[in-house]
């Protein structure tokens, strides 16, 4: 019975630790997606952890600042150009 929040943090983190290469680049879009609060605030330093468990390295796409939780030093801010532009 867990949230889908739950859900969605124990289904990735499992994919990282045993469904993934040693040495991968992992992509993940917005997973700050139904997560509580608290959860997004924890989520850098857990991802963090579990990226040095299964050494990988993670890029992260978020629209959220509770995700980077501080740590403007990792953000890489990205613009989109529209059509006719650069």
């Amino acid at each position: 019975m867990l949230s889908s929040g739950e859900q969605h943090i124990l289904a990735l983190f499992t994919m990282l630790l045993f469904s993934t290469s040693p040495g991968s680049i992992v992509l993940i879009d917005e997973p700050e997606i139904s997560l509580h609060a608290a959860w997004k605030h924890a989520f850098l330093t857990d991802i963090t952890d579990v990226a040095a468990i299964a050494n990988l390295q993670v890029v992260l796409a978020t629209h959220s600042s509770g995700i980077i939780n501080g740590r403007w030093d990792l953000v890489q801010e990205l613009a989109i150009m529209g059509r006719g532009e650069g």
